[in-house]
């Protein structure tokens, strides 16, 4: 794969991710160090589908319970920081979140400044 941009966790790399229209978003390579947090965001995919699914069943209370565990399995993932960079370091961009799943990278944020979160 041609790596677009690398994907940091902290100061980790966890994977790479290819160009999808100009943005980041496919595919997904993981890095070694992407196996201790994997577990991370398979979990928050796992509540982020439940709460789908009771909406698709017209269940909004029970949804907003697991889009609420969602958040903190995502704060726990993002508290490190994180960061989608540009191989030659030239820019990048910060997330707010970041879901990774089905080979895909999924992401908010904004471009890497000086002032940057």
């Amino acid at each position: 794969m041609c790596h677009r941009f690398n994907i940091y966790r902290g100061g980790v790399l966890i994977g790479y991710v290819g160009n999808d229209d100009q943005w980041p978003g496919e595919p997904f390579e993981p890095t070694a160090e992407f196996s201790k947090v994997e577990y991370l965001f398979k979990h928050e995919r796992e509540l982020t589908d439940k709460a789908d699914q009771c909406l698709s069943d017209d269940k909004e209370q029970e949804s907003e319970m697991w889009l609420e565990k969602a958040d903190k399995v995502m704060d726990q993932i993002v508290g490190p920081g994180l960061r989608l960079e540009h191989p030659d370091g030239s820019y990048g961009f910060y997330c707010n979140t970041l879901a990774i799943f089905d080979g895909r990278v999924c992401w908010r944020g904004g471009l890497l400044t000086d002032e940057s979160p």
